[in-house]
């Protein structure tokens, strides 16, 4: 079976080459060349440009999974609308092409905007508060609309994945050093936002289940639990018998009352999904890299 991953040098892209890579024909879509696998088949072009397509009119791909995106936080930037709005619609028309029969889109539990009704399901009323989740909103119904008749579209909602490649100025990777220096760990607030971690790993997991099984939709993608930002700086000291101190600076938090508890039910009834890995593993296999 051929797989396409593209942004296969992304952080969640090369955890799912990494799972799929043994048992399936792997081609990878990148706009680097920053090669990591020599097994895989290579194609480099950005998704924005149309020229793109012409690398496809004689391929065959039975599967997409579609991980690329500009992250980009700036309202205005030009490049997150062309990667992720008329990137989607280049893929949709490669998916065309090569004869794709299904389409595994990787989007974010954060499209709903607020969490408004706990847990959060696939059916969350969905309000974007950022440009950033309004492209990935328009992709999830840019391709529910141009897929339809083609092929399955399995749209998988990922809360924050981990693993290594993750920037090292976010929490995780800041906790886990500190925690190892015996630095002191600061908090924002009271520490009291509450967040669900998912390990790329299982996302990769997901994302297989997806190919073997027969779903379509949307299906949440989460770690096993939420943690607040206290819990998981005491999750750290004790993880890595570190003698760090908490402290909390007393800035105003404007998520602190934000908690991102999330339900997977869908994803274990459908697919199978169940995490494997819990944040202590996470954080141990992130210690090789963060230190």
């Amino acid at each position: 079976m051929k797989v396409l991953i593209t942004g296969i040098d992304g952080l969640v892209g090369r955890a799912i080459a990494n799972k799929l890579l043994d048992g399936y024909q792997i081609i990878g879509l990148s706009r680097s060349k920053n090669i990591d696998f020599d097994k895989i088949e290579y194609l480099f072009c950005d998704l924005s440009d149309k020229d793109c397509i012409d690398i496809f009119k004689d391929k065959k791909i039975d599967v997409i999974v579609h991980t690329a995106a500009s992250t980009s936080k700036t309202p205005l930037d030009i490049d997150l609308v062309r990667s992720n709005c008329l990137g989607v619609h280049t893929i949709s028309e490669i998916a065309n092409i090569v004869g794709c029969k299904k389409f595994i889109f990787i989007s974010g539990v954060t499209v709903i905007g607020k969490p408004e009704i706990i847990p959060v399901t696939e059916d969350h009323p969905i309000k974007p508060i950022s440009t950033y989740l309004l492209t990935k909103y328009f992709g999830e119904e840019y391709l529910s609309l141009t897929l339809k008749s083609t092929c399955k579209l399995i749209v998988l909602r990922l809360t924050s994945p981990l693993g290594n490649g993750l920037a090292k100025e976010r929490i995780v990777p800041t906790f886990i050093r500190n925690t190892i220096a015996r630095k002191e760990i600061t908090l924002f607030g009271t520490g009291k936002r509450v967040q669900n971690y998912v390990d790329v790993r299982d996302v990769a997991n997901a994302v297989e289940l997806s190919i073997i099984n027969n779903p379509s939709g949307v299906y949440n993608i989460a770690g096993e639990k939420s943690y607040s930002n206290f819990e998981l700086a005491e999750i750290c000291i004790e993880l890595f018998k570190s003698s760090s101190v908490i402290t909390c600076n007393g800035l105003y938090d404007a998520e602190e009352d934000t908690k991102w508890i999330v339900s997977i039910n869908k994803a274990q009834q459908d697919l199978g999904y169940k995490p494997q890995y819990s944040i202590q593993d996470t954080l141990i296999e992130l210690s090789k890299y963060y230190k």
